[in-house]
């Protein structure tokens, strides 16, 4: 995870409730594998940009390293509709955030 743009250094970094073990169960439950990319064959990894608000709650998603439309288009989507985080602070004050993080797709 990056924090990127025009934002503050942190003093925390923002983080998923329950830490990266829950984030990556949230991913895992909620993931649906594109058919299109899973007939081809598709697989890699998505670097995807979000802004992770002083409320906790995820805008501006974007892609920052494509793989293929239909996988992009997921990663966007979990992101997306994920649950708000708890936010980065600076000085004991919460603050917003711009997140640089990877997701793999890969096939069984």
């Amino acid at each position: 995870m990056v924090s990127s743009g025009d934002f503050p250094p942190p003093d925390t970094d923002p983080s998923f409730a329950g830490g990266w073990e829950a984030y990556e169960a949230y991913i895992k439950k909620n993931i649906k594998y594109p058919e299109v990319a899973r007939r081809n064959g598709t697989q890699g990894e998505v670097q995807i940009a979000f802004v992770v608000r002083k409320t906790g709650e995820i805008t501006d998603v974007k892609v920052e390293k494509s793989v293929s439309a239909e996988i992009d288009a997921e990663a966007t989507r979990l992101i997306s509709e994920m649950p708000n985080w708890i936010p980065a602070t600076v000085g004991a004050k919460p603050v917003s955030i711009r997140l640089l993080i990877p997701m793999k797709f890969s096939l069984p």
